[in-house]
C-alpha cells in the first residue's frame, strides 16, 4: 500500500489576519492555494484574533473542527454554531464567516467537483473507504494506522496520506491515549463510487443534511425514515421470537422478518440512489445549449433525469407502504412490551411514504411527457390514500392497546 508521510516541520505556513495557517496537503500537487486551482486542501490554523474574516473560497465546501479550544462560528445570513474540540461544521467557502475563540483548528476544503468528510477516530475505531478516493490521517497523538496486514506508525503532529485507494479499504488506528487521537480526512470525486450516504455515521449524515449541500435532501431522508421503519418492525419481531405466549405468531413473524429485511435493504440503497439521481439532473442542467442540437440534447437529458428522480422516490413510497402490514402484525401479535415501537414503525413509514411522494409531485411539474405524468400521478394518489388509511388504523389500534 503506497503512502506518504508529511512531517509537521514540512508544512507550509501562511499568515492571515487571524493568525497562521499550516498547509498540510494540497491536491493535485502542482496546484497553488492562492490561485485556487486545487481540488483538495488540508490545513490547520492557529487562530489568535477574534472575529477575523475567513478567506473567500468560492466554489469550495469547507469542513472544520477545533483541535484545541472552542470556536463560536458565525456564517452571515446562514447559521451560527458553537464547536467544542472535535465537533464538525460544514459550510460554503464563499460565505462571510468569522469565529470567536482562540483555537487551533483542522480544515478540509473540497472543490465543487469533489466531496469529502472529516472524522475524529478513537482507539481501535475504523473507517471504511470506497473506491477512487484519497484519505489522510492527522495524528493528534502518536498513532499506528492499520489496514489488514499493513501498519505504519505516525508521530504526533504528522500527516499520512494514501492517494491510490482503488478498492474498498478499512483503516483502523491504535493509540496510547483515550479520546480522539487521529483525524481522518477523506475526499472523493463526485459521481464516483465514493463514501455512500447510507454508510455515513448518523452525526455526519445529519451535519451534511443541515448544511447547504444539495444532497442529502428530502428524498434521501425519506428513504432513511423508511429503512428505520422496517428496522423497528424487525426489532419487535425479534423480541417476539421464542417468547412465551406468542407461540401462535412464530411462523408469521419469521416470514415477516424475511420480507422486512428485503424492504430495509432496498430502502437503504435508495438513500444513495436519490442522491445519485440529483447529480444526474445537475449534470444534465449544466450541458451546453449554444446550438439547437445542443439544446435538444440537453432537453432530452433533463427529461430523462427528472423521470429517474421521480421513479426513485416512487419506489421508496411503494416499499414504505409495504411496511404497514408488518407494523400492524407486530402491534397485534408481537411482544406487547414493544407495542409503541411498532407504532413508531408505522409513523416512520408514513413519513417516508408521504415525503417521497412529495418529491415525485414536484418533479412531475417539470416533466413534459403527459402519459408518464398521468400514470405516475395515479400511482402517487393511490399510495397517498393507502398511507393515510393504514397509518390511521394502526395508530388507533395502538392507542386502544395502550388504554386497556
Amino acid at each position: 500500500m503506497q503512502y506518504q508521510i508529511i512531517k509537521r516541520e514540512d508544512f507550509i505556513v501562511h499568515r492571515w489576519s487571524g493568525g497562521t495557517t499550516s498547509e498540510i496537503f494540497l491536491f493535485p500537487p502542482s496546484s497553488c492555494w492562492e490561485k485556487k486551482d486545487f481540488q483538495i486542501r488540508i490545513s490547520s490554523a492557529d487562530c489568535r484574533v477574534d472575529g477575523a474574516p475567513y478567506s473567500d473560497f468560492i466554489g469550495f465546501t469547507r469542513h472544520i473542527l477545533p483541535l484545541k479550544g472552542s470556536m463560536h462560528m458565525f456564517h452571515e445570513g446562514h447559521h451560527e454554531v458553537l464547536l467544542n474540540p472535535f465537533d464538525i461544521d460544514i459550510f460554503d467557502g464563499s460565505w462571510n464567516t468569522h469565529h470567536i475563540g482562540k483555537t487551533v483548528d483542522f480544515n478540509l476544503l473540497c472543490s465543487e467537483n469533489w466531496t469529502g468528510r472529516l472524522k475524529p477516530l478513537l482507539q481501535n475505531e475504523s473507517i471504511k473507504i470506497e473506491k477512487s478516493g484519497i484519505i489522510g490521517f492527522y495524528a493528534v497523538e502518536d498513532a499506528e494506522i492499520r489496514s489488514g496486514d499493513f501498519s505504519v506508525e505516525v508521530p504526533a503532529g504528522d500527516f499520512i496520506v494514501f492517494n491510490d485507494i482503488n478498492e474498498a479499504t478499512v483503516f483502523s488506528i491504535k493509540v496510547a491515549l483515550h479520546g480522539p487521537c487521529v483525524i481522518a480526512a477523506a475526499a472523493f470525486p463526485k459521481g464516483s463510487s465514493h463514501m455512500r450516504l447510507s454508510s455515513m455515521p448518523v452525526d455526519e449524515f445529519c451535519a451534511l443534511t443541515a448544511s447547504d449541500a444539495p444532497a442529502p435532501g428530502g428524498g434521501s431522508v425519506s428513504a432513511l425514515c423508511g429503512s428505520l421503519a422496517a428496522a423497528l418492525a424487525e426489532m419487535v419481531g425479534n423480541l417476539t421470537l421464542g417468547r412465551r405466549g406468542c407461540d401462535d405468531a412464530q411462523e408469521s413473524i419469521r416470514e415477516a422478518l424475511a420480507e422486512l429485511e428485503e424492504i430495509r435493504t432496498i430502502l437503504l440503497k435508495a438513500i444513495d440512489e436519490d442522491s445519485e439521481s440529483f447529480i444526474g439532473f445537475m449534470t444534465a442542467l449544466k450541458m451546453p445549449k449554444n446550438t439547437e442540437e445542443e439544446k435538444a440534447l440537453r432537453k432530452t437529458a433533463m427529461s430523462q433525469a427528472l423521470k429517474t428522480a421521480s421513479l426513485v422516490p416512487l419506489k421508496v413510497a411503494g416499499q414504505s407502504v409495504r411496511i404497514f402490514k408488518f407494523s400492524r402484525l407486530m402491534l397485534e401479535r408481537g411482544n406487547k412490551n414493544a407495542a409503541t415501537d411498532a407504532m413508531v414503525s408505522a409513523l416512520a413509514a408514513r413519513t417516508a411514504a408521504i415525503g417521497a411522494l412529495l418529491n415525485v409531485r414536484i418533479n412531475l411539474r417539470s416533466i413534459h411527457d403527459p402519459e408518464f405524468v398521468r400514470t405516475t400521478l395515479e400511482e402517487v394518489l393511490r399510495l397517498e390514500t393507502l398511507t393515510n388509511e393504514q397509518e390511521k388504523e394502526i395508530t388507533e389500534i395502538g392507542y386502544q392497546l395502550l388504554n386497556q
